[in-house]
């Protein structure tokens, strides 16, 4: 019997995250007279919970919704747009509330951050805009040059290791385009 090779990634992950989480708990619990241990933990739990049940199911409707309504060449694009944006939100929204702002420090959270955000998502809009655009043209360049063999003998000839009788053209393909050449090779 010959032995299953087993995936590297899950090793190579519980050798670098566990020392990592280690740290990162024993820096809290040390850590307690600034952080509360279980207002972290209900924080953490509620982010787990929050992402599981309502961020997770509206990612794969939309993805779905998304798969079944934009054409192909503009599918990828779209998808990652909205999984940026949607992103980018996220971690604005605590910049948005302006929790942590206080007024005794007014260089603290002095920022338009709304319209940081609205820039930030109009660049991704516009990056998946171009994506989608060169997918659009490039497959529709490839679709015009698309060139079927005439006949099973052309797909015979067009064989490796098959050589094609004296004078007979065969095509061949060099940077996307067809051109004609002869196969008039003596040797084998």
């Amino acid at each position: 019997m010959t032995a299953q090779r087993r995936p590297l990634a899950p090793i190579v992950g519980a050798i670098l995250g566990v020392p990592l989480m280690a740290a990162g708990v024993v820096g809290v619990l040390g850590d307690s007279a600034r952080v509360d241990p279980w207002e972290l933990a209900r924080w953490v739990v509620g982010a787990d919970l929050g992402h599981d049940l309502v961020l997770a199911p509206l990612v794969l409707v939309l993805g779905a919704v998304i798969g079944r309504v934009l054409p192909a060449s503009v599918r990828d694009p779209v998808r990652w747009a909205a999984a940026t944006s949607a992103v980018l939100a996220l971690i604005a929204i605590p910049f948005l509330g302006g929790r942590g702002r206080n007024a005794s420090v007014p260089s603290l959270l002095n920022r338009n951050y709304a319209a940081g955000l609205l820039g930030a998502i109009a660049v991704v809009w516009a990056l998946a805009a171009l994506w989608g655009t060169v997918r659009m043209v490039r497959r529709r360049r490839g679709e015009n040059r698309s060139i079927e063999p005439s006949s099973v003998a052309s797909r015979q000839r067009c064989r490796p290791g098959h050589r094609a009788p004296m004078g007979q053209e065969r095509r061949t393909f060099a940077m996307g385009r067809p051109r004609a050449s002869s196969s008039t090779s003596l040797s084998r």
